[in-house]
Order: structure tokens, then sequence, then C-alpha cells
């Protein structure tokens, strides 16, 4: 849950030059870090993805509903709206 962009690129970082040091790759493929500034931007992107989709889903249902119309004798009892305050029956 704690775990950074930065802490596992260090780790690959790492286990590339452990790869290159016992001769399993020919070091042609150099891994470089990323620059400080990138680290925001994409665990902002990963933490904030799950919000950003649900946002997508209430907006597609927000312009589903769009079209619905109220039926004009539709009765404004509580009986038919439990959950409405008298303020919002009237």
């Amino acid at each position: 849950p704690h775990v950074t962009l930065k802490d596992v690129e260090d780790i690959m970082i790492g286990l590339h030059s452990q790869n290159i040091a016992a001769g399993n790759t020919d070091g042609s493929s150099l891994m470089t870090a990323t620059p400080p500034s990138v680290y925001d931007t994409v665990e902002a992107a990963v933490k904030y993805q799950s919000y950003v989709e649900r946002q997508h889903k209430d907006m597609e249902s927000w312009r589903k509903a769009q079209g619905i119309r109220i039926p004009p004798d539709l009765d404004y009892e509580h009986s038919n709206f439990p959950t409405f305050s008298k303020e919002e029956l009237e």
C-alpha cells in the first residue's frame, strides 16, 4: 500500500544491474531512473484511477437519465416516496 514508483524503479534497476553482473544480459539495454518530476504524476494517476472510473460511470448514468421525463400526474405523497421530507413532497 505504501510502495512508491521510486521504490519499484529502484528494485528494477538493482535487478537489472545484478543480471548484467551475472552475465545474464549484455548490458545494451541500460535502465535509467525516471526524473523525479514524473513520480507524483504517475502515483496520483494510479491512486485516483478508481475515483475517475466511478466519475465516468456516474456521468454515463446521468447522460442516460437526461431524456427521462417525470410524469405530470405523479402523486407526491409520503406513501409513494417514504424517504422524502415534507418539504420535498411539497
